[in-house]
């Protein structure tokens, strides 16, 4: 299963960095965050990754609790 990292959030800064990221034509507005994940929660990706569902996975990385 591919997983691309779309960005990271937090309080207030996931929309700023969407924001910069599609400006500059790094992401496309059609593409849908399908989980987050907790920075401090490694182990999720993995749970993701074997979890059932399709072939990519596009993650925001919630990198408040750090």
């Amino acid at each position: 299963k591919l997983m691309e990292t779309v960005g990271t959030m937090g309080p207030g800064r996931f929309m700023g960095t969407a924001a910069s990221l599609v400006s500059r034509g790094a992401l496309r507005t059609d593409l849908v965050v399908t989980d987050v994940l907790d920075l401090a929660a490694a182990d999720e990706a993995f749970r993701l990754a074997d979890a059932p569902g399709p072939d990519t996975i596009r993650v925001a990385v919630r990198a408040d609790g750090v």
